[in-house]
């Protein structure tokens, strides 16, 4: 195992029925003479995975490292440098894996390739090297505006302005021609990028003028601030203190259809897709859209109905975004009782 590491070029691992951990102080050791941090650590893990016909066994380094140390992944099945440090195994009576009727491969890689050299050893080829971060979410030169639940829920209109004065700032300097033709010369643009560089600055024309009129909609229309405010009030229970507001992308994306709230006719031509990696809050951003406007109809006098038709493509996922949808339909059930607000209790069917 882990061929070319000092203190630890082969090591014989017994696995049994239960899950073990190896070699912990050795790799310890091992690893302190290859960083000059004494904080690196990891371990071997095995473990035996029952099968139909034979059973298989699981073999993993798993860096156990302090998540200050910042050159290693906590976490991650990966070797101490990028260069040749692996980890090879060699097992006796090992029955290849099939595939298909035709082939058969010596290990399935977790997190890493797998190949079978010609002494027998079985070796990873290679490594995740780097855990993705999130993004910042905010890289606009203003201070990013609180967008927490309390406060758009008491008093949104300063934080929303805050947001549509940044997104100006941002884009007049992104988009403006000087800097478009900066980045031509740097880059020497053909015909085509001009044209998708223009197309792309309309978009955000487009983008920003809805934001501008969501803001306005906001501060002319009383009935669609409460509904905005009490949203946020019920978000902040059915968020119950996982998170406490909005990213960005988020608020903006609300602010931007809330108009549509009030009148299903404005931005009648627009068909809105949210996309953000996984994690990122897609589910959270519809589901604030869908609560103010539940809300928005019992302010405005609707006492039962449907809001909101939602489809999934994947039954599982249907059943996991329903509970989210429970969840918010909860807390827009308690903020219309505190408010006593006119009308059926708000529900939700599957």
């Amino acid at each position: 195992m882990a061929k070319g590491w000092p203190n630890c070029d082969r090591a014989v691992l017994t696995i049994g029925d239960d899950d073990e951990t190896h070699l912990g102080t050795e790799l310890q050791l091992a690893l302190a003479e290859l960083s000059e941090s004494n904080l690196l650590d990891a371990e071997i893990r095995t473990e035996k995975v029952p099968g139909l016909d034979r059973d298989a066994v699981e073999i993993l380094v798993v860096n156990t490292s302090p998540e200050e140390v910042k050159d290693w992944t906590p976490g991650c099945t990966r070797s101490a440098s990028s260069t040749d440090r692996k980890l090879r195994a060699i097992c006796v009576g090992v029955a290849p894996i099939p595939f298909d009727t035709t082939e058969r491969f010596p290990a399935y890689g977790i997190n890493a390739g797998v190949t079978l050299d010609s002494d027998g050893w079985i070796r990873t080829v290679d490594d995740p090297t780097a855990m993705q971060e999130r993004p910042s979410f905010w890289n606009a030169e203003d201070p990013m505006p609180d967008f927490s639940f309390d406060t758009l829920a008491d008093d949104p209109l300063p934080s929303l302005a805050a947001l549509v004065a940044a997104h100006d700032s941002w884009g007049s300097a992104a988009w403006s021609e000087a800097s478009l033709q900066a980045r031509a010369d740097a880059e020497a643009w053909t015909d085509e990028m001009w044209l998708a560089a223009r197309e792309g600055r309309a978009d955000y024309e487009t983008e920003h003028r809805r934001l501008r009129d969501g803001l306005a909609t906001l501060a002319s229309n009383d009935d669609l601030l409460l509904a905005f405010q009490l949203m946020n009030e019920a978000l902040a229970h059915s968020s119950r203190g996982k998170y406490p507001g909005w990213r960005p992308f988020q608020v903006g994306f609300v602010l931007a259809t809330a108009p549509a709230v009030a009148d299903p006719t404005t931005d009648s031509s627009y068909a809105d897709i949210v996309w953000f990696a996984t994690g990122g809050g897609k589910t959270e951003t519809y589901l604030g859209l869908v609560t103010m406007a539940a809300l928005h109809d019992r302010i405005t006098g609707k006492t039962e109905g449907v809001t909101a038709w939602s489809r999934f493509p994947l039954r599982l996922l249907s059943l996991q975004q329903t509970q989210r949808f429970a969840d918010d339909a909860i807390g827009a059930e308690l903020v219309r009782r505190r408010t006593r607000l006119e009308g059926e209790p708000f529900s939700m069917g599957f």
